[in-house]
């Protein structure tokens, strides 16, 4: 098993950090809606739609904050669970894991939460996928072959 270190973990807060934001400006971006909004449909997993829409800036907060530590979490999943001559091939690796994610989240954590049940029409369905395995899977693994490239790389 892996030993995880300080690095790991600091992996996975950059790596979540970066692309959290980008799914949720790709979101807002596919979707054509602010950002707040965007935020608030976060916190609907929580809340439900109603509440969710129906709230002010604590509502926001709680859909970015909500989707910053999923990001921050599944970027963490992929630093411990890819074997460490993979974490130095991300744009295969990356890609596939962003399409595992949008998986996981549309099919698993999102049934299981309080957020409305929608349908997705195939062309919505294809840039979710092309969202999550170039602006979320790739960054996490893009910044995880830079952070944790060996030591007598580039010195």
């Amino acid at each position: 098993m892996k030993k995880i270190t300080r690095k790991h973990l600091l992996t996975a807060v950059v790596g979540g950090g970066v692309a959290g934001p980008l799914d949720l400006l790709a979101a807002s971006a596919q979707f054509n809606a602010p950002l707040d909004i965007v935020c608030k449909s976060v916190a609907s997993g929580w809340i439900g739609r109603e509440a969710a829409m129906a709230g002010g800036l604590p509502v926001v907060l709680l859909g970015f904050f909500s989707d910053l530590f999923i990001s921050i979490v599944a970027a963490g999943v992929y630093v411990v669970a890819t074997p460490e001559r993979e974490i130095q091939r991300p744009w295969l690796n990356g890609t596939l894991f962003g399409l595992a994610m949008f998986t996981v989240m549309r099919f698993i954590i999102t049934p299981l939460s309080a957020a409305p049940r929608n349908p997705m029409p195939p062309m919505v369905l294809a840039e979710s996928l092309l969202v999550h395995a170039f602006l979320f899977g790739l960054p996490i693994a893009l910044i995880a072959a830079w952070m944790l490239r060996p030591k007598d790389v580039g010195a």
